[in-house]
């Protein structure tokens, strides 16, 4: 399926923390994660009163057709973490962490959509070939 979100590093050219004003820098999720995302690299604020994530530096979750955030791209599909109040609910945010874009995945009786925590465990056993 074709990529929809913009490149990060396109936002890290225009870009900085929402909150703050500083420039997000990359980091690597560890192995231990435990919400699915082991291995992969992100943008945080790394201001010690800040420390606002920005996006992940992949294009998973993103589609042509997810809603567009505030910066008129297309958003960014995910699961809400363990430690959130919302932990485990889809939701979609700014593919870049260019806008303070979030909608929660909801059925058409609005209801809100869980991620399955079996799927999550199994995907992150999978290696992906080039």
């Amino acid at each position: 399926m074709m990529n929809a979100c913009r490149t990060v590093e396109h936002f890290l050219e225009e870009k900085t923390c929402l909150d703050c004003g500083s420039r997000p820098v990359l980091r690597l999720t560890l192995q231990s994660n435990r919400n699915g995302n082991a291995g992969r690299y992100y943008y945080i604020c790394v201001r010690v009163k800040c420390g606002r994530f920005h996006s992940f530096d992949d294009d998973l979750g993103c589609y042509p057709h997810n809603p567009r955030c505030h910066c008129d791209e297309p958003s960014r599909r995910q699961r809400a973490g363990f430690k959130r109040k919302t932990a485990g609910r889809l939701h979609y945010v700014c593919a870049r962490g260019g806008c303070d874009f979030y909608d929660e995945l909801v059925t058409k009786d609005r209801r809100t959509v869980m991620g399955d925590d079996t799927l999550i465990g199994s995907m992150t056993q999978l290696t992906f070939i080039d």
